[in-house]
């Protein structure tokens, strides 16, 4: 978009009645890739231009793709008609990635409903049901929602600030830091034995407290619980107890910190009657913190987050889940499945015990699986991992007016875009077809993917 069409929009602003802006938390905001940010709705894209409208502007302007970087759009949460909370499981079906990106996976989830020969059916409250190709899906992991305890966050309502309210701020569905030892905390209902995931992102170096099993979500009533403190190089877990001084636990030197992407994934498996804390980075076990004199009746069930220097971070996709007291063995369950012997499918059961037969149909949650032994029916909640016998590679191919669309729940999907209006967006894929998904499932809409300028500049973007 040249300088000098921009500066005839900001006219328009200008000349413009005064009139009741839109919402904060339900606009949307088109970024170009010269910095230039103007917020309003997305009333319709085509393959060359984004019609956009604003109650700033006396009428809809029409913007040329090829300057846009990205979408950021409407971030409040959407209204969902069927409860698929309800269902017993979430799969994730991972795609095969695009040649020359084989590590860069689309994602879909859902509840799966038929797994055939050349085809899993996919059922979605963001685009209905998904036939997905079976020769197109790398990997599908499957997960009970039976130990769902909290995910989020969903809004900065939600938590306690120690300090202003500009310490903290919600964007993206995201929990982005502020201002230096600034804390926020919640009543996440930890339970004896949960586990808690979240991904953390960062600028320069990490900094991050954890404080967990806190007495209260009050800065001014805490007095009992463990402080997890991640920093770049090391991390170290103490108890603080009102009126004792319990022993420090182990200090974790050296851990292995994803520093290429600035970022990382975290679970942190905790037993709050053993004292055992379990963490893991990136899906490798990093360190297991001991009490050796736990005192869990002292203890509550809320987290504070506290950033310990002026450096951003940014904090998204916090989960909560039960525990069952099971580690995750990561390479060792990946080699079991590789070493079973039979034909058909490798199943990774919830409990790590592991299966190799034919897939049959699913019905009423439960899975057909026919081994040499016996046949099982297995429920779909209590399968881990399920991998698809090997057939010949494949992989979607890189299209011009490919969209990189991320999901509000985690994940992302690229898209051929056909066309987007204020309710859906119309797209292609090879896995899927051509298909409407709801606009209000994703949280940002990345254009010209492919370019590496414009690469460039999502890396060196602030949050």
């Amino acid at each position: 978009m040249s300088n000098f069409r921009f500066l005839s929009l900001i006219s328009l602003v200008i000349l413009a009645p005064t009139l009741t802006a839109e919402p904060p938390g339900k606009r949307s905001r088109v970024n170009f890739a010269n910095g230039d940010k103007v917020s309003g709705t997305v009333v319709n894209m085509d393959a060359d231009l984004l019609e956009f409208k604003s109650t700033l502007f006396p009428k809809n302007v029409f913007f040329n793709k090829p300057a846009i970087l990205d979408l950021e759009l409407d971030q409040s949460q959407p209204k969902i008609d069927i409860d698929f909370t309800q269902a017993d499981h979430m799969a994730e079906l991972q795609l095969e990635g695009r040649y020359g990106q084989e590590e860069q996976r689309d994602t879909l989830r859902g509840q799966l409903s038929q797994i055939a020969d050349d085809h899993v059916i996919l059922s979605t409250w963001y685009a209905g049901e998904l036939k997905v190709q079976r020769d197109l899906i790398h990997s599908i992991k499957i997960k009970s929602n039976q130990t769902d305890l909290y995910s989020g966050p969903n809004s900065l309502e939600e938590w306690q600030e120690e300090n202003s309210a500009s310490s903290w701020r919600f964007e993206n569905n995201a929990l982005i830091s502020g201002n230096s030892r600034s804390v926020i905390s919640k009543d996440i209902g930890l339970l004896d034995q949960s586990v808690l995931k979240f991904q953390l992102q960062w600028k320069n170096t990490i900094a991050l407290t954890l404080n967990l099993f806190a007495n209260s979500p009050q800065k001014a009533k805490l007095e009992n619980y463990y402080e997890l403190r991640m920093q770049t190089n090391y991390m170290y877990m103490q108890k603080r107890i009102k009126n004792e001084r319990p022993p420090q636990l182990d200090r974790a030197p050296n851990s292995s910190y994803d520093h290429a992407s600035n970022s990382a994934e975290y679970a942190i498996y905790m037993d709050k009657k053993k004292g055992v804390f379990h963490v893991f980075i990136n899906g490798d076990k990093a360190h297991t913190f001991t009490d050796h004199a736990a005192t869990p009746k002292l203890l509550g069930s809320s987290i504070h987050l506290r950033n310990d220097n002026e450096n951003k971070m940014r904090i998204s996709n916090i989960r909560l889940e039960k525990w069952n007291g099971a580690i995750p063995s990561g390479l060792e369950e990946e080699e079991a499945l590789e070493q079973l012997k039979g034909e058909g499918q490798r199943i990774l059961l919830a409990n790590g015990d592991t299966v190799v037969g034919q897939i049959g149909k699913i019905n009423n949650g439960m899975l057909d699986v026919k081994t040499e032994h016996a046949d099982l029916k297995l429920p779909l909640f209590g399968i881990r991992d399920l991998q698809l016998p090997a057939t010949e590679e494949n992989h979607p191919k890189m299209q011009s007016n490919d969209v990189k669309a991320y999901f509000k729940d985690g994940g992302w999907i690229i898209l051929n875009v056909k066309s987007i209006d204020d309710k859906f967006l119309h797209g292609s894929h090879e896995a899927i077809g051509n298909h409407a998904f709801r606009i209000d499932a994703f949280e940002k809409i990345e254009l010209n993917i492919y370019k590496l300028s414009y690469a460039k500049i999502r890396k060196e973007q602030v949050w």
